[in-house]
């Protein structure tokens, strides 16, 4: 998963996925951040590989504050 994290926003950022759109979990792969610029960095997580390997899946970021 990848996602775009407002540098220095004090918000927590949270990865999570889920085989439907009514149950998700953290993502827990190491995340690899690359700064684009003053405000802005992409956010890449490697989650492990589920298996079996479900017919549908989904991911969103959960954004909150501290």
């Amino acid at each position: 998963a990848r996602f775009l994290r407002r540098r220095n926003s004090g918000l927590n950022y949270v990865p999570q996925r889920g085989t439907s759109l009514t149950s998700f979990v953290s993502m827990t792969g190491p995340q690899v951040v690359t700064p684009i610029d003053a405000d802005w960095e992409l956010v890449a997580v490697e989650d492990p590989l589920v298996l079996p390997i479900p017919r549908s899946a989904f991911s969103r970021v959960s954004v909150t504050l501290p």
